[in-house]
């Protein structure tokens, strides 16, 4: 009945008040974490404009349908995983 006591207490207690903020380190790994991801995003989004660039030639089909099918497989890989990078820059700026 005691440890309940205070638990209802230590909640009426820290009602209202903000939440802890983050320590100097976790700000900084954040940080790092964001700005790597970002780089990564960059060069996803690069390569994605290479591939955009080369499905827009027509030199691509003529070339065989095997390496036609081999940058289409890619670009999509590519847009997939610049997809979830989005999504994980996304939860990083929440956190921060």
């Amino acid at each position: 009945a005691k440890g309940a006591q205070r638990a209802t207490v230590n909640y009426r207690e820290n009602q209202g008040r903000p939440a802890k903020k983050t320590s100097p380190n976790a700000r900084r790994r954040l940080a790092e974490a964001r700005s790597e991801l970002e780089d990564e995003i960059v060069r996803l989004e690069e390569r994605m404009e290479d591939l955009e660039i080369t499905l827009a030639s027509p030199d691509l089909y003529q070339d065989g349908e095997s390496f036609a099918l081999t940058v289409i497989r890619e670009y999509h890989e590519v847009k997939d995983t610049l997809h979830e990078k989005y999504a994980e820059w996304e939860r990083l700026v929440d956190e921060h």
